[in-house]
């Protein structure tokens, strides 16, 4: 079965292009029928975490990696929804990659309006935390990196497949958190990223303040050690 997507002509394609030229990317991967592409394409919708991808000409299944290039910052996402006949997807970026239109996301405005109107700022901090499979339970102690309210990215060899549910224990303070997560990006030899599918979002929200504070705090104890010198 051809991943071709049906024909929109190539004069609706350019047209769309040239509309939304501030908001062009490249992007490629490998198509639904397993064949490599690159093309232009329109990012809408943008976000830290994502952005809907329109104008695709080709099918690319649900849990594909793609790679994007905004101006000359490049990224890869991940395929999250498609309606697979439009030429419409969104992707969410990978955990480990710094969002590529970050400093457009003013200049967007309600036009862009973002796909996730709860925003959690990701440091990157060594974050202890327990996890294990809820089919194994076999626990792995780890610090995580890369690290919001919403998820963190952990560094591992071998990382179970996307979807793969996970139980997980991390502490807010002295507080022990137990909850849910599951694996929505894996990279053999890099790692996985988790989201925090289990927490409430007061919980979340606690996290991420607990995240911002201790960001701070560390920023302002290495500005008063700078200063001693």
């Amino acid at each position: 079965m051809s991943a071709q997507l049906p024909d929109r002509g190539l004069d609706a394609i350019k047209l769309e292009l040239s509309s939304a030229a501030d908001f062009t990317a490249r992007v490629w991967g490998m198509a639904a029928d397993g064949r490599p592409f690159t093309q232009d394409a329109v990012l809408d919708k943008l976000s830290r975490e994502g952005a809907l991808v329109r104008g695709l000409l080709r099918e690319i299944r649900v849990g594909e990696i793609i790679g994007v290039k905004y101006r000359q910052r490049k990224a890869r996402g991940q395929i999250v929804w498609t309606d697979g006949k439009n030429g419409n997807a969104e992707i969410r970026l990978l955990p480990d990659h710094e969002c590529p239109w970050d400093h457009q996301l003013d200049r967007a405005g309600s036009e862009t309006a973002p796909l996730n109107r709860r925003k959690y700022h990701r440091y990157e901090i060594g974050f202890l935390v327990e996890l294990w499979s809820t089919d194994s339970r076999v626990p792995m102690r780890t610090s995580a990196n890369d690290v919001s309210g919403n998820g963190c990215h952990v560094k591992t060899l071998v990382p179970p497949p996307t979807g793969t549910r996970l139980g997980l224990t991390f502490w807010i303070g002295t507080e022990k958190i137990t909850g849910e997560g599951r694996v929505r990006t894996s990279d053999t030899g890099l790692g996985m990223g988790v989201e925090f599918t289990g927490l409430d979002p007061e919980t979340k929200d606690r996290l991420q303040r607990w995240l911002d504070e201790s960001q701070v705090s560390q920023s302002r104890s290495a500005a008063a050690g700078s200063g001693d010198h």
